[in-house]
């Protein structure tokens, strides 16, 4: 952790003020521009950070200040709380070295799928641009075109990761998750088939091993933000009621549950899909 230094992103904040021992942050990319309010303690760790300070040193001096509590709990107490400043867009990393940014590769056959923490849009952007057809959360974009603000705030509103599933050298899919570690659900929020024809090659059972190994990575990144041992996880999907094409396709997979949500969004009725799956 010593060679990890965070730093404040001014330019991502409206405005800051301390109010009695909490500090009061509006970040600019958090949606509905809502108030972060840090306590005492996460104040502290966020006073300490000014761009020279590493992660390790940040550790040691919340540790002489509250010394009743042990070296483990302070690193991890710490580390939670510059991982969720990272995530809301208030932290950054000089040059660009971010201890929390990962990235998983697994071959299943002669398809590859490619997992990470969605940070930047830019490359996502280019490579989702030309495809066949096109998911988007309707409660996240408008029409199915995927915007860079709206994406942006998705990444630092969620635990936002992409996805994309390879044949060979070629792109089949490309797609965001975002995570709900309280309610310990998964939604998906965008989808681009790049290949319809290729994407029809990827049966039920294979597409199971994909969601098993993106569950399987992102419970286990996020175990320890969990209260409880969960022993199912959820998968939720939104559709437009008049998507006929992939309601037709996610009735056919036999969902837990299906709702109906009347004039939930601008464009009229939605379908919630709930899917429950075992984590394995």
């Amino acid at each position: 952790m010593d060679k990890y230094i965070p730093l404040i992103n001014k330019n991502n904040i409206i405005k800051e003020y301390t109010d009695n021992d909490s500090q009061i942050i509006i970040p600019k990319l958090l949606f509905n521009n809502e108030k972060i309010e840090l306590n005492k303690t996460a104040k502290f760790i966020y006073d300490s950070i000014n761009g020279e300070r590493c992660i390790k040193e940040i550790i040691s001096l919340f540790y002489q200040r509250y010394k009743v509590i042990s070296l483990e709990v302070v690193q991890e107490d710490v580390e939670q709380v510059l991982f969720m400043l990272w995530r809301f867009g208030i932290v950054g990393w000089v040059d660009n070295k971010n201890p929390y940014k990962y990235q998983y590769f697994k071959s299943f056959g002669e398809h590859t799928i490619e997992f990470t923490l969605l940070e930047t849009v830019s490359e996502f952007l280019v490579q989702s641009s030309k495809c066949e057809y096109e998911y988007c959360n309707p409660y996240r974009y408008r029409k199915n075109i995927i915007q860079r603000s709206f994406l942006e705030q998705a990444i630092v509103n969620n635990f936002a990761y992409s996805f994309i599933i390879r044949k060979q050298e070629e792109i089949v899919f490309l797609g965001i998750v975002s995570f709900d570690y309280q309610d310990f659900a998964l939604t998906l929020d965008y989808l681009a088939v790049t290949k319809i024809e290729l994407a029809k090659e990827i049966d039920n059972k294979k597409m199971s091993l994909f969601l098993s190994w993106i569950e399987n990575r992102i419970t286990h990144k996020n175990a320890g933000f969990s209260k409880k041992r969960n022993k199912a996880i959820n998968w939720l999907i939104l559709l437009e009621h008049n998507n006929q094409l992939f309601n037709q396709y996610l009735d056919n997979m036999n969902p837990d549950k299906r709702f109906l949500l009347t004039d939930e969004t601008i464009d009229g009725d939605t379908v919630m899909y709930l899917f429950r799956r075992k984590v394995s």
